[in-house]
């Protein structure tokens, strides 16, 4: 009977649920295995073995860490960062921010995504810098059922650290820690 009466209502929910799938997908991918843990070696009696340093000659130890750019005031890091910025991360995405402080991501998916969610998705957004940090709030977008359920599902708002910005480049980490987002400039 419900099947009868309700016919949209399934459908409905039918899209919701898969919107709302890719969503998650788009948003939160499996990991890769080159990023899960690696083991530490273990000796013959299942003790972990000690890891040898090997120090260069002359005593100096050179220790290699991330890629970071000098820390710069949040008015240099501002006036950087304005202009448009694409990457490839989930899909192509075009991220426009203007010295108002106003700013724009156009998504472009493919395949299943597209099928599932939208082929493209545009968001308007606000954003601003503060303690070296680039701070990005969605305001709206079309096609707006899409973008409604995935603010939603995933909130409004997001806080990345900024690792690097230089003419060409903007490189920001994701408030997991460890997701990078390597933006070239386009204008």
């Amino acid at each position: 009977m419900f099947r009868r009466a309700y016919p949209w209502l399934i459908g409905l929910l039918m899209v919701v649920g898969l919107a709302v799938g890719m969503t998650v997908l788009i948003y939160y991918p499996p990991k890769e295995a080159s990023d899960r843990e690696t083991p530490l070696p273990k000796g013959n009696d299942g003790e972990l073995q000690a890891v040898e340093s090997i120090q260069p000659p002359g005593g100096e130890i050179a220790v290699a860490g991330p890629t970071v750019s000098v820390p710069r005031s949040d008015e240099e890091l501002r006036a950087k960062v304005v202009g448009t910025w694409q990457d490839e991360y989930q899909g192509k995405r075009t991220m426009t921010l203007r010295s108002d402080g106003t700013g724009d991501m156009v998504v472009e998916l493919s395949g299943l995504k597209a099928a599932l969610v939208a082929p493209r998705l545009t968001f308007q957004m606000e954003w601003s810098i503060a303690q070296g940090r680039l701070k990005k709030r969605s305001l709206g977008g079309e096609p707006a059922v899409q973008v409604n359920m995935i603010l939603k599902t995933l909130g409004d708002t997001v806080e990345e650290e900024i690792l690097e910005v230089t003419e060409d480049r903007l490189l920001l980490l994701d408030p997991d820690g460890k997701t990078q987002y390597d933006w070239r400039r386009k204008r």
